[in-house]
């Protein structure tokens, strides 16, 4: 055979993972063995004998390879079942260079939920013929963790035959660390972070919380004026239409508004703006009208109405306090039927208090309330089998308008408390009135849960209306906290001792959600809308969602959606395992009628 004959069966031979393995193990051998003899100043070739020369077996190859490198080494004989390993993998396990290996120290030694992962690769490997490399974690015995890398390989003296296992481990910790967080940071950059809450999604203007805060930020840096304007229609309209109405004048306003985003939607058609001083204020709504008063959407003229409050440095007034002086002084243009109500400067706190109670007290007395009831989706069943009962305010004309304002105004005191216990009587007396054939979430303020007297006034209720408790559901809404978490708890338990059932509004934001779910029975938590409403979108809202909806399954709590929009938004949720699904996608709020039959409502095709 010449040599052109052997180079020829060279490149034709294709190598096994144990060749390869051989192969990598011979050439670290041998440029350790070099580097060694370099730094010591040896003749690499000269100072080789025959002992040199002869090729060690194939274990001691390994293990002088595993030395070399730092690494620790065991081994298992497949004849006599013995286990050793070096020094060094002794001290990795905890122990002292002189302890012997034994299979309870080496299992005991990984960490338990990496041990079934660790003996399948092993198995694997003795069972293909291959080595197999793998990490996990090592415990000492003074109890730390570390990571190692291991690779595993088959013995055989004869080139075919397996007669047992050697296997070098290297301490990874730091290398796997990094990693780990390398990883953590990669995936935190891709999914990002969105823009701080409160964006109206019909506007694009800051919704009332946020331009509140705005608001609170300017009066403690200085002064500066605040110009709210209600915009109304000549006419009542459905939701849809008024959606376009918001949409519209916030797109008519949008070109004269000052760069800064300093202006907010308080309501339905009823915006905020922060300006210097007065004279901006007041040049800035002649801008405004102008627009508006020439204006129509869907063939309906518009009006507008301002109230104007200016503040100094130092006032001690908050966004919230400035939002609800305003708000009064433009309901005083229309009351007046002028176009702007300008004030000297922020009431006193006893003023406002006073004119917000005269406020409440008059809506309470006008019968300026109303109910109005929104279908919410069963997703398994794809029917709808619930109807959350949501309040309305009229204006004097008896035409309904946003309650936002108003419950803003009575969740700044005790006047809440009040309203709540209207909106539980009155639902109840329309719920006994009708065929009962749904299931009715009520809404209850935390500050109403957190005041003695709530349990008794609902059971009565329920007795007086001959409503069915177990077609009740009381929604503790998060818009203010529960102060008296006692007095949450006996209200809980009274109405579950009923037969109604609890759910937590807003879940994910507001005051402390966890910390209730925890301490009240809660049966269902309504998912904020905030994490909804860009849901497709969102990796950030559906990794949130998906943790929510786990965590609750495993406490046996329902989930629902709010603010859901879109039948894909429909779909996402119904594949999360979310129970129900609220929204414009699902249907629109209706006056609750004394006979509402509410389970013959629309049913959703999503």
């Amino acid at each position: 055979m010449t040599l052109d004959d052997i180079m020829e069966l060279a490149a034709a031979y294709t190598p096994s993972a144990l060749d390869r393995a051989r192969s990598r193990r011979a050439l670290d051998r041998l440029l350790t063995e070099y580097d060694r003899a370099v730094a010591e100043g040896r003749d690499v070739l000269g100072d080789l004998d025959e002992a040199d020369v002869r090729e060690p077996d194939e274990a001691t190859r390994v293990k002088q390879a595993a030395e070399s490198a730092g690494a620790g080494w065991m081994m298992w004989d497949a004849g006599s079942r013995e286990l050793t390993w070096s020094p060094a993998m002794a001290r990795m396990f905890g122990y002292s260079a002189a302890t012997p290996a034994d299979e309870d120290r080496l299992t005991q030694g990984i960490h338990a939920p990496d041990r079934a992962g660790v003996r399948a690769e092993v198995e694997r490997g003795w069972r293909e013929r291959v080595p197999v490399e793998l990490t996990f974690r090592l415990q000492r015995l003074d109890g730390p963790f570390h990571y190692v890398r291991c690779l595993v390989q088959l013995l055989t003296p004869d080139g075919e035959t397996p007669t047992g296992l050697v296997a070098t481990v290297h301490d990874v910790t730091r290398q796997e660390v990094e990693r780990q967080e390398q990883r953590r940071t990669r995936r935190r950059a891709r999914i990002g972070r969105d823009r701080l809450p409160g964006h109206d999604p019909v506007s694009a203007f800051l919704g009332r919380d946020r331009f509140a805060d705005e608001l609170d930020r300017a009066a403690r840096a200085g002064s500066g004026a605040l110009l709210v304007v209600a915009v109304e229609p000549t006419r009542e309209l459905g939701d849809e239409q008024s959606r376009q109405v918001t949409r519209a004048v916030a797109g008519m306003l949008a070109p004269v508004l000052p760069p800064g985003g300093r202006h907010g939607i308080l309501g339905p058609t009823e915006f905020g703006f922060l300006a210097a001083d007065r004279a901006t204020a007041t040049s800035l709504l002649a801008d405004l009208q102008d627009r508006l008063g020439l204006s129509t959407v869907s063939g309906v003229r518009l009006r507008s109405w301002a109230g104007l409050v200016p503040f100094a440095a130092g006032a001690g007034v908050s966004g919230r306090d400035l939002v609800l002086d305003a708000a009064a002084a433009w309901r005083e243009s229309r009351r007046a039927h002028i176009a702007l109500t300008a004030t000297s400067g922020p009431r006193s706190p006893s003023d406002r208090r006073n004119a917000v109670e005269a406020e409440i007290g008059a809506v309470l007395r006008a019968g300026r309330l109303r109910l109005y009831a929104q279908p919410i989706l069963d997703l398994a069943l794809n029917a709808i089998t619930r109807h959350e009962i949501l309040l309305r305010t009229t204006d004097g004309r008896n035409r309904s308008e946003s309650p936002v304002s108003f419950l803003a105004a009575a969740e700044r005191g005790e006047d809440i408390v009040a309203v709540d216990r209207w909106v539980v009587d009155r639902s109840l007396a329309l719920i006994g009135a009708g065929a009962q054939e749904s299931h009715f979430q009520i809404n209850v303020s935390g500050r109403t849960v957190s005041r003695p007297g709530l349990a008794a006034h609902v059971l009565d209720a329920l007795a007086r209306h001959r409503v069915d408790p177990r077609a009740v559901t009381f929604e503790i809404t998060e818009s203010t906290a529960i102060d008296n978490l006692t007095a949450a708890a006996e209200f809980a338990a009274a109405v579950r001792r009923r037969g109604c059932e609890l759910a937590l509004d807003d879940f994910g934001t507001g005051y402390s959600s966890l910390y209730l779910l925890k301490y009240l029975p809660i049966d269902l938590v309504k998912i904020d809308g905030d994490f909804i409403a860009r849901l497709p979108g969102s990796e950030f809202d559906r990794i949130a969602v998906q943790a929510v909806v786990d965590m609750c399954r495993a406490l046996g709590v329902r989930t629902a959606a709010e603010r859901v929009e879109d039948p894909a938004t429909v779909d996402l949720l119904r594949g999360m395992g979310v129970n129900f699904a609220q929204g414009y996608a699902i249907a629109h709020p209706r006056p609750l009628a004394p006979s509402p039959a509410p389970s013959r409502l629309d049913r959703a095709t999503g």
